[in-house]
């Protein structure tokens, strides 16, 4: 097998190992897991079982030294977390599961080090960007349609799919780094797939992402750039106006959102309270083309979820199905809606629904057209995805009624496994509880696709670094923590050996922000130790460290 034959071949695996969990339904179901996990694993082990056929056993030994001390450290990690886990008698099904999402990096760092030539990252960087873009713009055909027309769901337009929303900032950084190549097919596809990742970024809505992709972008513009480049005449030209155009573009949906109207309701309802059960009719203007905004407060004696349908005067439902609330029941919750009315429809009914009996009453009704409709739709996904509704599941502690459900759910989380640590003993805290190990929390929470369910003794963790000292102990978090800090380190020195503008600058540029992206935002999403993601982490780092040996002198252009 050629060289050139090999590197395809790579390539090939790489997008295979993207793909493959796009490719199985069913993404919260138990058995799709399982499969995509076997898919991923074996997918990983035949490009190991190759390369070692062709090249046999030492050319996956060829990174450099301080690559091999981040993945054995790493290793080292997953193995003591699953040897404390069998001796604590764990579940072994979570036991297995979480070993594998720890293990798949350095496995995936074997299989791409027997294939990768010095200094070769294109095969890398051209599958996982080819198979992201284009699995990307599939998911983004299928359901944008019905994101944009249909009611609001637990994200801002696309579904919580998990396998593009995780590797879009990974794609993106990789995508500029391809478009710097001479090839132009290359700089096509990175262009194309590079604004894919964008629109899955944004219409995903994922909010701990958005807080942490301007500090991968910062660093990749740093390091792609330099210093001297960044702050450059020409940066500040550019930037300056696209900031000022973003900004007031804010400003104006702000101002527009938000401006008053006049109310379609009653006058009565505005200031009664009206409960549960008794419908209120409410008579459209005579020309209404746009979306309706449906607001009020809701006051129930108990926490729980009360619900409201807007409905038309005939019986028959207004596009979109009746909306669910959390109340606290120790105060007012804020209720909105937006509703778009059948063209032939003149009247329009807003019904409250009480079906777990919490005693709720609606008051300061409003109801006002919104135009244009499209927009008023986006608007009002970005407002509840921003604004989540009350926490009605956290117990009677005041602080636990957040006003944001998601947040409100993790900082009880933090809370409960922060004193199971305090609480152990110290050969605990020294090695951790093991792989698999549960935490008892007991409320009710969101699940991956937005339903509430009751959590009890959960083994998932938001946090990357609680799962750390929980799971691996004090000895487990330094090794993973010293292992992601030497990548960062080995990419970062190999962007700063490179001449600004080249390829190769940009690419460990990308790497390095890509991990600096990640480590930050595996604080409330550890996609780090997501399975769909470590067999790719394990092949960048081995990547990186492939394109470092080729020396500083490349020439500037790939």
């Amino acid at each position: 097998m050629t060289k050139e034959n090999q590197g395809r071949l790579f390539g090939v695996g790489v997008a295979a190992v993207v793909l493959g969990p796009a490719l199985i339904t069913g993404f919260a179901s138990p058995p799709a897991l399982v499969l995509q996990a076997v898919t991923i694993t074996a997918i990983s082990v035949a490009l190991l079982g190759v390369s070692v056929a062709v090249k046999g056993w030492r050319n996956v030994l060829t990174a450099d030294r301080p690559t091999l001390l981040a993945l054995a450290l790493y290793s080292a990690a997953a193995v003591q977390g699953a040897a404390v886990a069998l001796a604590h008698a764990n579940n072994t099904a979570l036991i297995a599961g979480q070993f594998l999402s720890m293990i798949l990096l350095p496995l995936g760092a074997a299989a791409a080090l027997g294939f990768l030539r010095q200094g070769d990252w294109r095969p890398f960087v051209t599958g996982l960007v080819a198979a992201a873009g284009a699995g990307g713009l599939v998911q983004l055909i299928m359901t944008v349609p019905t994101a944009i027309n249909g009611p609001p769901g637990f994200r801002l337009m696309l579904p919580n799919g998990g396998s593009f929303a995780g590797v879009a900032p990974l794609a993106l950084f990789l995508a500029g780094a391809l478009a710097r190549v001479g090839d132009r097919r290359a700089r096509a596809l990175a262009w194309a797939a590079g604004a894919v990742m964008l629109a899955i970024i944004l219409g995903t809505g994922i909010r701990s992402q958005w807080l942490v992709l301007p500090a991968g972008v910062a660093t990749y513009a740093a390091l792609a750039a330099g210093r001297a480049r960044l702050l450059s005449r020409r940066t500040l030209v550019i930037a300056g106006p696209v900031i000022f155009v973003l900004g007031a573009g804010v400003a104006a949906t702000t101002w527009w959102w938000f401006k008053s109207r006049p109310s379609l309701m009653p006058q009565a309802p505005n200031s009664a309270a009206v409960p549960a059960g008794e419908p209120i009719l409410f008579v459209l203007p005579g020309a209404t083309q746009g979306a309706i905004r449906v607001e009020g407060t809701l006051t129930c004696q108990a926490p729980g979820y009360a619900y409201v349908a807007v409905l038309g005067a005939q019986g028959s439902s207004v596009p979109g199905p009746m909306r669910q609330f959390g109340v606290t029941g120790v105060g007012a919750s804020e209720f909105q809606m937006v509703v778009a009315p059948q063209p032939a429809e003149r009247k329009l009914i807003l019904e409250l629904t009480d079906p777990q009996n919490l005693g709720c009453t609606a008051s300061r009704l409003r109801a006002e057209v919104l135009w244009p409709p499209v927009l008023a739709r986006s608007v009002a996904r970005l407002a509840a995805l921003v604004h989540r509704p009350p926490d009605p599941g956290a117990g009677s502690a005041p602080d636990a009624f957040s006003q944001d459900a998601s947040i409100a759910f993790r900082l009880r989380e933090t809370r409960a496994i922060a004193s199971e640590i305090r609480n152990s003993a110290w050969p605990l805290q020294l090695l951790g509880h093991g792989l698999g190990a549960t935490y008892s929390i007991d409320t009710l929470g969101y699940d991956s696709r937005g339903h509430v369910q009751r959590f009890k003794s959960p083994n998932y963790i938001h946090n990357f670094y609680l799962f750390l000292p929980f799971k691996l102990g004090l000895v487990g978090t330094v090794e993973v923590l010293a292992a992601l800090g030497i990548f960062v380190w080995v990419a970062a020195k190999g962007a700063r050996a490179r001449p600004v503008g080249t390829a190769d600058r940009r690419f460990f540029a990308a790497a390095a922000a890509s991990w600096i992206t990640y480590i930050l935002w595996s604080a409330a999403a550890p996609e780090i130790l997501d399975f769909r993601m470590a067999a790719i982490w394990g092949m960048l780092a081995a990547t990186t460290a492939a394109a470092r040996k080729c020396g500083d002198a490349r020439r500037p252009e790939v």
